[in-house]
């Protein structure tokens, strides 16, 4: 590890509606695969529908399959919506809670005003990136978010170094 870099580190999150939202969407964003299958598959569904209707096949099973082409993905969408929200207002503990990330060389500490835990980095699987949100994952369902434009260059520069570290590390296996 670089010598020059002050031990630990920290950052704050604020823990806001519209930090989830922005945190939900980032994850999202970086299932590119997942996305375009839905794409395609919503393309194919409109496709073979208006096909249907043009081959004058079954008028009502064409629209009904139109319909669900048309609506199936803002639906999709909402139902994401509404389900960030609800978790959002069911985790009491953290609704507009500051979390508290700390690092260090081995591991890292996240406090919340009701609890404190440590993890190990061998513990993060995968990393995501955007322009606000670096995405630490321990899991393919949950992650620890730490927001960029709060962090210092130093621990933005520590923070890659860890991501290249976990990177090396998955690309062994």
């Amino acid at each position: 590890m670089d010598s020059n870099i002050n031990m630990p580190l920290e950052t704050d999150v604020e823990c806001t509606y519209e930090t989830i939202k922005e945190v939900s969407r980032t994850h999202l964003k970086s299932d590119k695969k997942r996305m375009m299958q839905l794409y395609r598959l919503d393309a194919l569904i409109i496709f073979f529908s208006l096909l249907l209707l043009m081959i004058g096949g079954d008028k009502k099973f064409a629209i009904t399959f139109l319909i669900i082409g048309v609506i199936w993905l803002p639906i999709f969408f909402l139902i994401r919506s509404s389900l960030i929200k609800k978790s959002y207002k069911t985790n009491i503990a953290l609704q507009d809670a500051t979390i508290h990330y700390t690092f260090y060389d081995e591991n890292f500490e996240i406090s919340t005003p009701s609890t404190l835990s440590k993890m190990n980095y061998e513990a993060i699987y995968s990393t995501i990136e955007d322009d606000k949100y670096i995405l630490l994952l321990p899991s393919s369902k949950q992650y620890f978010a730490i927001d960029k434009r709060n962090c210092s260059e130093e621990l933005i520069n520590f923070l890659h170094q860890k991501m290249e570290e976990i990177k090396a590390r998955n690309s062994k296996r």
